[in-house]
C-alpha cells in the first residue's frame, strides 16, 4: 500500500515539474532557440532513462523521476513551435493535428511496446530502449532540422 502511495507521489511530482518548466522552456526557446531547447530536452530524458533502469529503491526512484519531468516539458512544445514555424499558414491546422495524433499513439502503444519489451529481457531493456529511442531522436533532431530565421507571430484567438 504503501509503495502505491509513493508511486502516486512520483507521478504527481513529474507533472508539476512539467507544469512549472514547461514556461521557462518557452521563454528560452523564444530567446535563444527551440531546436537548442528540444536538442537539450530530447538528450537529458533520453541520458536520465539510463539511471532509471539500474535504481533498486523507491526512493531513489524519486530524483530520477523529476529529472526526466524537468526535461520531457520541452519536447512537446519545441516540437509544435518549429512545426508551427516552418509550415504555412492555411496547413498548420494538420500539421499540428498530425503532431497530436502521434503524441497519443505513443502514448498508448508506448506500454504495449514497454511491457512487451519487459516480459521478455526484463524491465532493465525496456528502459534501455526509451533511451536508445529518445538518444536516436535527439541525434536526427540535432542534424537534421533546420530551424527557420524568421519567427511568425502565433496568436490565441
Amino acid at each position: 500500500m504503501v509503495y502505491y502511495i509513493l508511486y502516486g507521489q512520483l507521478e504527481t511530482t513529474a507533472l508539476f515539474e512539467l507544469d512549472n518548466i514547461i514556461l521557462s522552456y518557452g521563454r528560452h526557446g523564444d530567446k535563444k532557440s527551440h531546436k537548442k531547447i528540444l536538442s537539450i530536452s530530447l538528450l537529458g530524458t533520453g541520458l536520465a532513462f539510463i539511471p532509471q533502469a539500474f535504481v533498486f529503491s523507491i526512493y531513489l526512484l524519486f530524483p530520477v523521476r523529476i529529472l526526466i519531468g524537468a526535461f520531457v516539458a520541452g519536447i512537446l512544445p519545441s516540437t509544435q513551435t518549429l512545426l508551427v514555424r516552418q509550415t504555412v499558414e492555411n496547413k498548420r491546422g494538420g500539421v499540428l493535428g498530425l503532431c497530436q495524433a502521434f503524441s497519443l499513439l505513443g502514448t498508448a502503444l508506448g506500454p504495449i511496446v514497454g511491457g512487451s519489451i519487459a516480459a521478455a529481457f526484463g524491465i532493465r531493456a525496456s528502459f534501455l530502449a526509451t533511451a536508445f529511442l529518445l538518444l536516436l531522436t535527439w541525434y536526427y533532431a540535432r542534424g537534421f532540422i533546420k530551424e527557420t530565421e524568421t519567427a511568425t507571430t502565433v496568436t490565441m484567438e
